[in-house]
């Protein structure tokens, strides 16, 4: 799935579940694609006026939808604590290392 489908989940998703295809196509031009795999993919359904009159779009977000954008979410919360836990490892705690070594080499020199 690509940058672009996510952006478009998130809109179908922020906009209270629907939304109308002329928005998504000034976001890109493959919308109609993108919109066709993420139904294929089962995260978003074609809205039906019969079901419920208040909504005028074409697109709501299906319960596997929100699945998908919360576990997408989630991974990125992953990925940017293992960073910042690599960083720690990686960089700042050799770096502290080296100082407090360097200071009670000089120390001792004294």
């Amino acid at each position: 799935m690509t940058d672009n489908d996510i952006k478009i989940l998130k809109s179908v998703s922020e906009s209270g579940g629907i939304a109308d295809i002329g928005y998504y196509r000034t976001l890109d031009i493959g919308a109609d694609s993108r919109l066709q795999y993420l139904e294929n993919q089962g995260l978003i359904k074609k809205h039906s006026p019969e079901d419920d009159l208040s909504y005028s779009g074409d697109f709501e977000i299906t319960g596997k939808g929100y699945a998908f954008l919360s576990d997408y979410e989630l991974g990125i919360q992953k990925s940017k604590s293992a960073r910042k836990s690599e960083l720690l490892s990686n960089i700042y705690i050799p770096l502290i290392i080296t100082i407090i070594t360097n200071i009670i080499i000089a120390l001792l020199r004294n």
